[in-house]
């Protein structure tokens, strides 16, 4: 429950104005990349690390984002999985870039390997008044296990 409540925490810092992201454009992003992705990072410690599946999952991800034209137009920082849980960090150059997102989510869910039942993007459109400021994101897919 801890960890829930600093994720929660970390993630407010970045997404209501004047809480600490708006620091100018280049302090900025390392500030917004740190706590997002640290918050991230939480999440996915608390699973223990199952490295026949998480490396299958990582490749084929990799493998989906270097094949899929719209993903070229994100700065994909990271990819990671565990036992259930896979998440990719990425950066989008602009709220506009972002919103294609959608896109390449809706492309990965299709793919023949995926079989994961819960996915979701979180991000950090800290500033909605600046269209060019870099967004922040984490993509998360879980596979719910009963």
């Amino acid at each position: 429950m801890q960890h829930r409540a600093l994720l929660t925490l970390a993630i407010l810092l970045c997404v209501v104005p004047g809480l600490g992201c708006e620091m100018g454009r280049d302090s900025d992003l390392a500030f917004q990349k740190k706590v997002v992705f640290s918050a991230a990072r939480l999440d996915l410690d608390l699973q223990p690390r199952d490295k026949r599946w998480a490396e299958a999952k990582e490749q084929s991800i990799h493998s989906f984002l270097e094949n899929n034209q719209r993903s070229t137009h994100f700065e994909i920082q990271h990819v990671e999985c565990r036992q259930s849980l896979c998440q990719i960090w990425l950066i989008a150059p602009d709220n506009k870039t972002a919103d294609l997102w959608d896109q390449v989510s809706e492309a990965l869910s299709q793919q023949t390997w995926f079989d994961f039942n819960s996915w979701g993007t979180g991000a950090n459109y800290s500033d909605f008044s600046d269209p060019e400021r870099d967004v922040v994101m984490v993509h998360r897919l879980k596979i719910k296990k009963d």
